[in-house]
């Protein structure tokens, strides 16, 4: 069963709008016909109001999510009921696929239908994570405050990503000036000299000559080799969606100096906080697993939340799972068995979480450091000894002239 959006007109000529679940569009006109309404649109919950499918539709940014509970926390904690904050997002939402969507939900309200489910129709946009802290909030009818604590989290979500992009910008420039440098030299350069060479019948240096054959490379199979990474790139990413194929990778990942490092506290860092906040709203703790568990991105150590909720089930505490296994760093488990003996688990996760955001960043920085001055050597190395063959050219184009 399908879940479909409609407008319809009534025998009074009145336009009402609702949902429906049904198998197919030609249903819900037919039972729209029965209940004496004359069909004037259709749309499935997970298409736009144009009938565009959601893969070829621009889908809800993460800023735009953070901006509307940041925006619903804040119209609710006046007073205003849902209805209310609700139409407010509309009329202020200045992105049309955004504002679309909010009416969807909006709808879905005025039926009858509880905020959570009205946004898991929308599951692009709304994790899992964020769809059963709704649901937690709902039932302690503490729908403020929980979207208060989303807020805060999405945020600091939103922070630690802009830190890993300001962090990549030089590296990515410098790469990017760097490959320019390369290919006016290699396809503008070095071949003028050839052709100069060429004329005067004269043999170019040896090392002169390695650079033009590379530089014809480039040109006559450059296409070739841009085609290959795009396949290559596009095979890699259909491998990481497949679990099963992914894990190889991620053990490999997990293996190596600096990225292992980092990736460990990246994942550290989201389990604790996605489980502190969870737990702070009333979610049960088995439950909470299930979503950390969807929210990891590392196979080998969602393998390892797996295992934490079969003891958990079985009434073991969290810490004496993670003590069993070398991934999770010491003090980590340390601090959440202090927290499980002392009943105040959640605000330890949440300094966990703190502890190994900031260790993060450090890390990030640490490899950067190493990383670009190697990158830089790297590719003066290259540019030099192209430089160097060029003037080999010209010298013994000189020698020559005398």
């Amino acid at each position: 069963m399908t879940l479909y959006y409609y407008k319809a007109i009534t025998m009074d000529n009145n336009t009402v709008e609702g949902q429906m679940e049904a198998e197919s569009k030609q249903t819900v006109a037919s039972k729209l016909q029965e209940m004496g309404y004359f069909p004037v649109s259709m749309w499935e919950a997970d298409t736009d109001s144009n009938g565009d499918n959601k893969f070829f539709s621009k889908s809800i940014s993460q800023d735009d999510v953070l901006l509307l509970t940041q925006k619903l926390a804040v119209t609710m904690k006046a007073g205003l009921t849902l209805d209310s904050a609700l139409n407010l997002l509309i009329e202020t939402a200045e992105s049309p696929k955004l504002k679309a969507m909010l009416e969807k939900v909006t709808l879905s309200v005025h039926n009858g239908v509880s905020l959570s489910d009205a946004f898991e129709q929308h599951s692009n946009a709304f994790d899992r994570f964020y769809l059963n802290t709704l649901r937690a909030g709902e039932a302690a009818g503490t729908l403020d405050l929980v979207l208060s604590r989303l807020t805060v989290h999405l945020e600091h979500a939103r922070t630690i990503k802009k830190k890993l992009q300001a962090a990549l910008i030089y590296p990515t420039v410098l790469m990017s000036v760097a490959i320019l440098t390369l290919l006016i030299l290699l396809l503008y350069v070095v071949p003028q000299f050839q052709t100069l060479f060429a004329e005067m019948g004269q043999e170019l240096p040896f090392s002169t000559q390695v650079v033009i054959t590379v530089a014809e490379g480039i040109k006559l199979y450059g296409w070739i080799v841009v085609l290959l990474t795009i396949v290559f790139v596009l095979l890699i990413k259909r491998r990481l969606r497949d679990r099963e194929k992914r894990q190889p990778i991620d053990q490999i990942l997990l293996s190596l100096p600096f990225v292992s490092d980092i990736l460990i506290k990246l994942e550290v860092a989201r389990f604790s906080r996605t489980l502190a906040t969870l737990l702070s709203n009333g979610v049960p703790v088995l439950t909470a697993l299930n979503v950390v568990c969807a929210s990891l991105k590392n196979t080998v150590i969602q393998q390892l939340v797996e295992s934490v909720k079969e003891s958990v089930q079985q009434g073991q505490g969290v810490a004496a799972v993670l003590l069993k296994q070398p991934i999770f760093p010491p003090m980590a488990v340390q601090l959440i068995r202090m927290g499980e003996e002392t009943g105040e688990l959640t605000p330890m996760l949440e300094q966990v979480a703190d502890i190994y955001d900031e260790e993060l960043s450090d890390s990030i920085q640490r490899f950067l450091t190493l990383f670009e001055p190697i990158l830089v050597i790297s590719l003066g190395i290259v540019i030099a000894a192209i430089i160097i063959s060029v003037l080999l050219a010209i010298l013994a184009l000189n020698d020559f002239a005398f």
